[in-house]
């Protein structure tokens, strides 16, 4: 039986697992595999799970969580003040709406563990067939750490999953977790390089173009790319250093274009057919999700950008718990617009930034000014512009938060720059008084659940 390597496998096991097979009958459960069902139809086994994985991450997209605490998004839906008050007015209540997108994470990652087992008892995969599966997963389950990580920032979290969800594992740093994130993408890597020319399964139609496992690993790249950018804005020295010339080798091997297509990349789909799931913030029937006025008051006169949005009637939070708002969106125009996971220009503003603090301040320039020439329509920066490191900043955070509009990217910015603070408070006094989320809390049930176990090191970063 062919061994696959899953050591040190974060996470812990919270809730029931995706439905990879929910709109199909008279299937295994390969959520929950066993040997015997997976050597009868390994084929059909990986289609499903490979396909439970994607659409696990499909349903668990932070755009409007991220986009609320980074005063990008509003969720406005008049009869429940909670999507307001949970993000804005009590971050820290792990009761809040604040504290989701936890649960779901883990749930993707047991769903990977569950992968593992399917390719190990499939017996009739090559070992090309089986490299290419497995650099899939650990693709996604890289990505998923970067996902958590990114939401929780300081409090860590947990980085093994065992096969019995009762079997609470303990939180460990902010650091360890990056570590395993990036372990699992070089190690999906690796995987891939042996994979041969094709999957043994099929991916969705957002993975065109980076369908088989030597152009997806041009993905995993990518995302490596972006998780070596953050770990190099949090770090100081030569550790900054290494980091963004790490970014760079990665966005070498990435799918990264300077004048190519700036929408190039990796999407999830959506579409309106029985049994699929539709675009969870597009603006024809997602009516409450708004966007914060402060996206065109600081958006500088000419941004083509701009176009990302438009003006509605004014609307307001229930309750008092918000301000008024008169913009809405355009970003997502019907409910089968994909979503993007990582594109060109993004990998381009990636780069960008590795280059100005790895001493490449002409590359750098020339990396903004793709962007802000071609997306926004504005004219070049100059060299002044980007003459002392503050200034870099601020430029680079300008064109990632309206290259990458309505996309869960702000918050996560502002805070690996030590700029929260630029976060506008609305309402700054009273029982409704905004304050600025550092992270997401862990939700109430996590923490209980590991007050029930009465051993203190299992308690976790974060809970009370």
């Amino acid at each position: 039986m062919r061994r696959v390597q899953t050591v040190g496998i974060a996470a812990v096991a919270l809730g029931a697992l995706s439905a990879c097979s929910a709109d199909r009958l008279n299937v295994p459960e390969y959520n929950n595999p066993t040997p015997e069902g997976v050597a009868s139809d390994p084929v059909v086994a990986l289609n499903l799970a490979a396909g439970g994985i994607i659409t696990r991450d499909r349903a668990d997209i932070a755009v409007v969580a991220n986009g609320i605490f980074g005063r990008e998004t509003f969720n406005y839906t008049p009869t429940e003040s909670r999507n307001t008050t949970g993000y804005l007015v009590n971050p820290e209540d792990p009761t809040s709406f604040g504290s989701g997108n936890f649960a779901g994470r883990f749930t993707t990652l047991k769903n990977i563990q569950n992968f593992y087992t399917i390719i190990e008892a499939a017996a009739s995969l090559t070992d090309a067939q089986a490299q290419a599966a497995t650099g899939f997963a650990k693709t996604f389950e890289g990505l998923t750490y970067l996902y958590y990580i990114a939401s929780r920032h300081n409090l860590g979290g947990p980085v093994d999953i065992p096969e019995d969800p009762t079997d609470i594992k303990p939180f460990v740093s902010r650091d360890s977790v990056y570590n395993v994130a990036m372990t699992r993408l070089d190690e999906g890597r690796t995987a891939l390089q042996a994979g041969g020319t094709a999957f043994p399964f099929q991916l969705t139609a957002g993975f065109t173009g980076f369908n088989t496992p030597t152009t997806y690993a041009q993905f995993n790249r990518a995302i490596a790319a972006r998780l070596l950018a953050y770990r190099g804005s949090l770090a100081t020295g030569t550790q900054r250093t290494q980091f963004y010339q790490q970014a760079l080798t990665a966005l070498s091997q990435s799918f990264i274009a300077p004048g190519g297509n700036l929408n190039l990349g990796v999407y999830h789909v959506y579409s309106t057919a029985a049994g699929d799931a539709t675009n969870p913030v597009n603006t024809a029937t997602s009516v409450n999700i708004l966007a914060h006025p402060s996206t065109t008051v600081d958006a500088t006169p000419g941004d083509l950008r701009l176009s990302k949005t438009r003006t509605i009637a004014q609307r307001n939070a229930p309750g008092g718990t918000g301000i008024p708002t008169t913009v809405g969106w355009n970003r997502y125009a019907d409910q089968a617009t994909p979503f993007p996971i990582i594109r060109n220009e993004e990998l381009i503003l990636l780069r960008a930034e590795a280059r100005y603090f790895t001493g490449d301040q002409t590359g750098a320039l020339a990396d903004l000014n793709d962007v802000r020439t071609r997306a926004g329509g504005l004219p070049a920066l100059s060299a002044a512009d980007i003459s002392t490191e503050a200034n870099f900043i601020t430029r680079l955070l300008y064109e990632r938060r309206y290259s990458l509009l309505h996309e869960g990217h702000r918050w996560i910015d502002v805070r690996r720059f030590g700029r929260l603070d630029t976060l506008p408070i609305d309402i700054t006094s009273g029982a409704n008084r905004h304050v600025r989320a550092l992270q997401q809390v862990v939700p109430l049930a996590e923490c209980q659940a590991r007050d029930r176990t009465g051993d203190p090191s299992l308690k976790g970063t974060g809970c009370p």
